[in-house]
């Protein structure tokens, strides 16, 4: 299984239903269905949310801190990015999980690009991508992952 999560600190309490209300905003075409976010028909992921005070949350939120605080920075500009991350996780009030179905097909991720441009807009948060990274306004603000070539 593999995950995406949108962290925000938005005090906006979030419904699946809104998720897909933001998304339709500036791509029309998705739909959902028991939770399963759809493009003109193909399957993406499956939603769920968190908050600041459910267990899982909880737990994730203090899990991505301890390791973004163990990470050594290796890249260029990864301290910076990396204060960043840690400010926005700590005060993070919402997490919005995504499974991704076809997790092997790239596809999948570049139909999803238009959600997180959406979430970016409406709740100013940042994006985790799982063995990848934090992303803050698109682009990587520090990676988890180390690079296959080194």
């Amino acid at each position: 299984m593999y995950y995406l999560r949108y962290i925000t600190s938005d005090d906006k309490a979030t419904t699946v239903n809104d998720v897909l209300e933001i998304a339709n905003s500036q791509t029309p075409g998705f739909t959902l269905e028991d939770r399963i976010l759809s493009f003109n028909g193909r399957e993406l992921a499956l939603i769920s949310i968190s908050r600041a005070g459910d267990k899982l949350f909880d737990i994730e939120i203090a899990e991505f801190i301890e390791f973004a605080k163990e990470s050594e920075a290796g890249e260029p500009g990864q301290p910076k990015g990396l204060a960043k991350v840690l400010e926005r996780l700590e005060s993070a009030s919402e997490m919005f999980a995504f499974q991704v179905l076809n997790a092997g097909e790239e596809e999948s991720y570049d139909l999803l690009e238009p959600v997180w441009d959406a979430l970016n807009a409406s709740r100013g948060g940042m994006l985790q991508a799982d063995a990848i990274g934090y992303f803050i306004d698109g682009k990587i603000a520090f990676a988890t992952a180390e690079d296959e070539d080194d």
